[in-house]
């Protein structure tokens, strides 16, 4: 073969890096291997975006249900969250952050409820992924409460689910076409032997739906 696109991988694999290692040209995304070319969404500044809009509700106690802090996504995802609430003077909670262990929903949903026992709840909550957030959803209206009304939720990703909710989620949208995009170019010029940038990030847009509102 003359190159390979990797798209998530578990990095103890040893194949894995024997294939990174090797001399067959590879890119990937989400999986950081010394100088192999990475295309990535800018989780950074979608956090920010976030964090940002449920600052802008006037929101001060919000939460943040993270990715496994192993992961590109999750690492980054909780510096953007911690870098818009200092730039807007809001200290960093350590009660308000949970690491998940894996981005599905029964993560999202554990999580929430640890969160729902503090002696204060946080009012907003922002989530690694949407599909942790669905679990959010559940856990928020097992205890009585409204999801949009009571706490607002932002998600990450806008998998097609995320309009179709109740409330309608509100999410960072993740360019899937562009990362796509990217990687098929720079794997092309990498077969070419042509330079390519080791990495490159794809910008991020918050998409507002039903999910959040004004703190009450």
């Amino acid at each position: 073969m003359d190159g390979v696109f990797v798209v998530t991988a578990d990095m103890a694999d040893t194949d894995l890096t024997a294939l990174f290692d090797s001399d067959i040209k590879c890119v990937t995304t989400d999986v950081p291997y010394k100088s192999i070319p990475l295309v990535y969404s800018d989780n950074k500044q979608g956090s920010i975006l976030a964090t940002n809009h449920l600052l802008e509700l006037g929101h001060k106690k919000i939460a943040h249900i993270g990715g496994p802090l192993s992961t590109l996504a999750g690492s980054e995802r909780l510096e953007g969250y911690k870098e818009a609430l200092l730039s807007s003077g809001v200290a960093f909670n350590e009660d308000y952050y949970i690491e998940a262990m894996e981005f599905d929903s029964q993560s999202g949903y554990e999580c929430m409820n640890r969160l729902l026992d503090l002696p204060q709840p946080p009012t907003a909550v922002f989530v690694m992924c949407d599909l942790s957030a669905l679990g959010v959803f559940k856990a928020i209206n097992e205890r009585g409460l409204k999801v949009g009304e009571d706490i607002s939720v932002v998600g990450f990703d806008d998998i097609e689910l995320a309009s179709h909710t109740h409330p309608s989620l509100t999410t960072v949208r993740q360019n899937r076409k562009a990362i796509g995009r990217s990687l098929a170019q720079i794997l092309d010029r990498r077969i070419n032997n042509k330079k390519v940038e080791e990495r490159t990030l794809i910008p991020t847009q918050l998409i507002i739906r039903s999910s959040t509102c004004k703190v009450k």
